[in-house]
């Protein structure tokens, strides 16, 4: 958030629409709000900057309510068994980082990972194996961190829901 604040405007610029506990801020940097200036970020009230009428929620909801799934399968070369159904509720992409919801329904297919992968498993059973053929079986709660180089088989026994943050 703080880049894209930046990027819209540099120290010392004035950047209408930023309030501070409902007082504007002329200006984007901390000598302007002195009470805004904590470890030197600018805090809004409530998690929420006003710009220019809009508002950006510095959190959100991990949830999948009110955003529109983006449906897919596996590529049918990587495809062993099933015909698995992937649901995508994706809630930020920005720099390289992305992270949402994710599900599929039962099936097998090849997976290798280019990008870091940290996932927290919502509901659901899949088995994750490695390309030497060591298996760790994924149950709701379960937290993983999958590297870059990581290749192997994903299996969906139980539909899984999980929540995902990718590094490219």
């Amino acid at each position: 958030m703080d880049d894209a604040l930046n990027s819209l405007s540099p120290p010392g610029v004035l950047l209408a629409g930023l309030y501070w506990r409902g007082q504007a801020c002329a200006r984007w940097d901390m000598r302007a709000c002195p009470t805004a200036a904590v470890a030197g970020r600018m805090l809004p009230e409530r998690g929420v900057i006003h710009l220019g009428g809009k508002n950006m929620s510095l959190h959100a909801r991990v949830e999948t309510a009110g955003i529109r799934p983006e449906i897919s399968r596996p590529d049918p070369a990587r495809l062993l068994a099933g015909d698995p159904v992937h649901s995508t509720w994706a809630l930020e992409d920005r720099d390289g980082l992305f992270c949402g919801l994710w599900q599929s329904t039962p099936g097998v297919w090849r997976v290798q990972y280019d990008e870091w992968e940290y996932m927290r498993i919502r509901s659901g059973v899949s088995i994750l194996t490695d390309a030497a053929g060591h298996a760790v079986t994924l149950r709701a709660g379960d937290a993983h961190i999958i590297r870059p180089g990581f290749s192997g088989t994903w299996e969906v026994v139980e539909t899984t829901l999980k929540d995902y943050v990718i590094r490219l």
